[in-house]
């Protein structure tokens, strides 16, 4: 039960500024993924060489997902946000400043590394406050905060495509998304409530002597891994089509680098219909059995 200190207007609230962090997360994505194929081409490097640039991000993700539980109990959800969002917006105006500028290989991965792990911790903490609002609105609302992440997307690759049929330079066209990425976020987490806004009974306080060895013992209980297992395996297949496919368009099957960005956009239209669409099969057929369905469907499709 959330605190009746709340009113009704101020969950709204929450809920729009999470619809916004979740459409400038995506907006971010995107832009970085439609110009890939131009950073390849300024960066003059293999396809095996970018792989490793792209692994970039990958791995930044990997350091932040493992520290976000832990900076998020030290500073709370709504001041990671606001704190990751800005550092991340600086690694991702460093990332296009290398690929234009120089070109360094160097830089790029720096950035991208920054970015990476900022995102990621910033992906943590958006779920969980957008999975203590939703408790909060009574409703399914988590699939339309990722829908919101994929209109981002397709935002993103419309301009990210628009920027290439201008010949705008990677570092301008970045820069331009990083000011926009952080000055948004910074004003929508204002409106942001906290994750303990809930009842003392209902969130169990943490022993402060357990501290962090607490937070990691949730992986000893097999349900935790096994929804691991499941995340890895959809996030192998969306990040493989949101880090290659516009590439792969313009280098395996010659499309312009405009077109790639654009195929890349009819891919998260895609996804974002299947996010809006996603609620009333939630409240109608439950999580698992949508799970089970949505996941024989990916698994035909390719």
């Amino acid at each position: 039960m959330i605190s009746a200190d709340l009113t009704r207007g101020q969950v709204l609230a929450w809920r729009n500024a999470l619809f916004a962090i979740f459409g400038l997360c995506g907006f971010a994505m995107a832009s970085w993924a439609a110009r890939i194929p131009a950073v390849k081409q300024a960066l003059g490097v293999s396809t095996s060489e970018m792989g490793v640039l792209i692994f970039g991000i990958a791995a930044g993700s990997i350091v932040g997902l493992i520290a976000s539980s832990h900076v998020i109990a030290r500073f709370g959800a709504r001041r990671t946000i606001a704190g990751v969002l800005t550092i991340g917006s600086v690694g991702f105006a460093v990332a296009g400043f290398g690929a234009t500028v120089g070109p360094s290989y160097a830089v790029v991965m720096g950035g991208l590394i920054v970015f990476g792990a900022m995102f990621s911790t910033c992906d943590v903490a958006m779920n969980l406050l957008g999975a203590v609002n939703e408790r909060a609105l009574g409703r399914s609302v988590m699939p339309v905060f990722h829908a919101f992440f994929s209109f981002g997307t397709i935002l993103g690759a419309g301009v990210g495509a628009l920027a290439e049929a201008t010949h705008v330079p990677i570092a301008i066209h970045l820069l331009v998304v990083a000011i926009i990425f952080a000055g948004g976020a910074l004003i929508s987490v204002r409106f942001l409530q906290s994750e303990h806004t809930a009842e003392p009974d209902s969130v169990p306080s943490e022993p402060a002597e357990q501290g962090w060895r607490s937070r990691l013992g949730i992986w000893k209980d097999p349900r935790t891994i096994v929804i691991g297992l499941i995340v890895l395996g959809m996030a192998f297949a969306e990040g493989s089509a949101n880090d290659w496919l516009a590439l792969a368009m313009v280098d395996g099957h010659g499309t312009t680098k405009a077109g790639g960005a654009l195929i890349f956009g009819i891919f998260v239209t895609a996804m974002t219909v299947g996010r809006l669409g996603g609620v009333k099969l939630l409240d109608r057929f439950g999580r698992v059995p949508v799970l089970r369905a949505s996941a024989v469907l990916a698994r035909s499709a390719s």
